[in-house]
């Protein structure tokens, strides 16, 4: 059974539903000239950062730019599907949609999640209900998982039968196959077995908390060699990468807390809810995603990691720590003994302990790069000692903050035994040769000797994370002609790369004329050397999960720096101050001419 959705029917839900008024049962939204203002509930927002146009029927937050329409907020603050949203927003306007009980979706998740649901039920009565069940709750028990903890999270057993799951799905009048392809049976020699056997099973949810998979733990000892734990193998709706577990169920509490903190396994999860703290989520221990980072973001930007103490948990927080900072998230991290996780912390120390661990024993993700390098620093060693150096000032050069520069510069003159001026100017020397690979010059023109055949000027190398930014930019209203000219009107001529100024003024011109983009067209107008640019940035995704709003703050960030270099420049060539406050001035009102296609000729 579907939802009949035509364009007209989608239009007329578009034309009809009072954006304004909808959004306005979520958020307090003010009257400011023809828009409308509000507290945005997509990031935690203390100054009114979501515009609402109640003539373009569009809503678009300026700082970490969430933007769409009517069925877009909705599907996003309700964490509902495209088809659901759009039933929401026609009942709000009083428009009925025609339901097709004989039609299949083409993608009909729907029933998987359905599968999912009763072989959770099956799970939970098999663990309640058997001998099997009572010997799995012991062992439970003397894990200090609760009654309440196990009713919480739906854990349940799994038979140690070949096919009993099997046998009562078929009751169900689920076909096989539907089985297959929730990924709990498997076929063989014409048979079907049960995927898991034997196991105490931990539902996973996805992020609208459809439960999607599982993840099976042995109890009792074996003589066969197993695997402790055994996941769903990734399928249609089961893909790690696009889950956080928890996610649904702690939302309001990451929200009403501003933090969250992050393990890697699910049952990191569960020893911090027996610890009566909520605002926690696990990546199903995975590296961190573009897609994880994307929905944290919608909740908070102050992340907390507690991952193992071993070395492939200390890699990944390093890791982690890398992506958050690039999504400029604010980093702490709890630093759990070596060799124990959170699950095993508790069960050691006690919840009150674990408690105490997670609130209040945080560093910032900084100080514990610093802690880490350290630890491989041999002062007597000139080459540990440049290698640990080179660390630090890496991670100094990426947080860009005068005060922490500082501070680090003495610690390393500290740990070092060296005085804070020389490594002053080592920084200096490191960080220059830094911004000139990351911000290649305007001259791009090839040098040509004489009597050599001119070469084709080389493709600006997508280098620095401003550059990116702005080739990520390009790349998100690439095919968005509302996104494009709003974009336009923020930046208005700021921009990075040369080649990155021609292709966005390249766009916004386009854009003026065009609805909708003619990949093949547009690409037509363009010289060579920008074509072969713009394939390469639309294949390529390194900075995707960053949103519109942050991209637009890079390059305007770059801008500012580089206006306070030409300053500094300025004012070493002599320039009083009153001449530096005109050049300022000046500087803002300068605009650049773009040619149009006629003037070109």
């Amino acid at each position: 059974m579907i939802l009949i959705i035509s364009d007209e029917i989608l239009n007329k839900i578009k034309a009809e539903a009072d954006i304004v008024k909808i959004i306005g049962e979520y958020v307090k939204l003010e009257k400011k000239g023809g828009n409308f203002v509000g507290l945005c509930p997509f990031h935690p927002d203390t100054n009114p950062s979501l515009s609402v146009s109640p003539s373009k029927k569009i809503y678009k937050c300026f700082s970490c730019g969430a933007s769409g329409n009517v069925f877009t907020f909705l599907q996003e603050y309700e964490h509902v599907p495209f088809p659901r949203a759009v039933q929401m927003a026609a009942d709000k306007c009083g428009i009925k949609i025609e339901v097709d009980p004989n039609r299949e979706e083409s993608e009909n998740y729907s029933k998987y999640y359905g599968i999912l649901q009763k072989v959770t039920n099956f799970y939970e009565f098999f663990l309640k209900n058997t001998n099997d069940g009572k010997e799995a709750l012991e062992y439970l028990a003397k894990r200090h998982l609760s009654e309440e903890v196990i009713k919480q999270f739906r854990i349940g057993l799994s038979p140690n039968q070949s096919d009993l799951l099997y046998r009562n799905l078929l009751n169900e009048k689920i076909q096989p196959l539907d089985m297959i392809e929730s990924g709990v049976v498997k076929s063989g020699n014409k048979e079907y077995y049960d995927v898991f056997r034997n196991r105490i099973m931990f539902p996973i949810e996805d992020m609208n908390g459809n439960i999607v998979g599982f993840s099976g733990r042995i109890f009792r000892e074996s003589k066969e060699k197993e695997a402790k734990y055994m996941n769903s193998g990734e399928n249609v709706i089961f893909k790690k990468g696009n889950i956080l577990y928890n996610y649904k169920n702690a939302l309001n509490e990451i929200k009403m807390k501003n933090k969250v903190i992050i393990f890697e396994g699910f049952m990191d999860v569960i020893a911090a809810f027996r610890a009566n703290v909520f605002h926690v989520l696990a990546t199903m221990g995975t590296a961190v995603t573009p897609n994880q980072i994307k929905a944290i973001n919608k909740a908070t930007n102050n992340v907390i990691l507690c991952y193992d103490g071993d070395a492939p948990g200390i890699e990944a927080t390093k890791k982690a720590i890398h992506l958050f900072n690039n999504a400029k998230f604010n980093v702490s991290v709890v630093r759990m003994p070596e060799g124990l996780d959170p699950d095993e912390y508790i069960n050691n120390f006690g919840a009150e302990r674990l408690n105490h661990l997670l609130n209040n024993e945080t560093i910032t993700g900084i100080d514990y790069l610093y802690e880490i390098e350290k630890k491989n620093l041999i002062v007597a060693d000139i080459n540990s000692v440049e290698k640990f150096k080179v660390s630090i000032f890496s991670y100094m050069n990426y947080y860009d903050s005068h005060v922490l520069n500082e501070r680090y510069l003495k610690r390393l003159s500290d740990d070092l035994g060296v005085s804070s001026d020389s490594l002053q100017r080592d920084f200096e020397k490191q960080r220059s040769s830094q911004l000139s690979r990351d911000y290649p010059s305007d001259n791009t023109e090839p040098i040509v000797e004489f009597g050599e055949k001119e070469k084709k000027p080389e493709i600006p190398k997508i280098k620095g994370k401003y550059a990116l930014s702005e080739q990520t930019l390009i790349r998100k209203i690439f095919n968005d002609k509302t996104l494009c000219l709003e974009t336009q009107s923020i930046l208005d001529v700021k921009y990075v790369l040369p080649t990155g100024r021609d292709l966005l003024f390249r766009l916004y011109e386009y854009y003026h004329k065009n609805d909708s983009m003619d990949e093949e067209g547009f690409m037509a107008s363009l010289d060579p050397k920008l074509i072969d640019l713009l394939k390469e940035i639309l294949e390529n995704g390194t900075f995707d999960f960053m949103e519109v709003g942050e991209l637009i703050g890079k390059i305007e960030e770059y801008q500012s720096s580089e206006m306070a270099k030409n300053f500094r420049s300025l004012a070493k060539d002599g320039l009083t101050a009153d001449q530096l406050s005109a050049f300022g001035k000046h500087k803002k009102k300068c605009t650049v001419f773009v040619p149009t296609d006629k003037e070109r000729k």
